[in-house]
């Protein structure tokens, strides 16, 4: 089997792209990581840091109880939301819940058992992106939030 070589250019070069890209975005003020797991909402708080700067106010809530309850009051630009939320929590009632009391921001939904059956049920509630938490990183982040890029000229965002 051949694999092609790389000599790391093809990584600069997509990272170059992508904060290009991401420079362009709106500004977030507050950005919400619904996560009843500790470490990875500090995973992906690190890497919104690196893609969006220390500015923006990232905060994380370990239940939907309390999440609704802030973000009634902080109103976030974006929410990422844990798939799974002990002890009965889905992304389809969780989202029903932030559509309930108000709150419209786009959101991310991120899963650690994301299948293909479970892709397409996710995909029914329209978030901007699903992302599987073992393959959370920068650029997996960051070509999420290209799709809040405004469109150009009339065309479709980028991602």
């Amino acid at each position: 089997m051949h694999f092609a070589a790389s000599s790391g250019n093809d990584l600069v070069s997509r990272k170059s792209i992508l904060m290009q890209g991401l420079a362009r975005l709106p500004a977030f003020k507050r950005i919400a990581v619904i996560d009843d797991n500790d470490l990875d909402a500090q995973h992906l708080t690190a890497t919104l840091y690196l893609l969006l700067g220390r500015e923006v106010a990232v905060a994380h809530y370990r239940s939907i109880a309390v999440a609704l309850d802030r973000t009634r009051k902080e109103r976030p630009d974006l929410i990422f939301l844990d798939d799974y939320m002990p002890p009965l929590d889905r992304a389809e009632s969780s989202i029903r819940s932030l559509v309930r009391f108000g709150i419209h921001a786009p959101i991310v939904i991120m899963s650690g058992q994301l299948n293909r059956a479970r892709r397409n049920e996710l995909a029914k509630l329209n978030p901007i992106g699903i992302l599987d938490k073992d393959e959370i990183n920068t650029f997996a982040v960051g070509e999420v939030l290209l799709r809040l890029l405004p469109p150009e000229d009339g065309n479709t965002p980028l991602a």
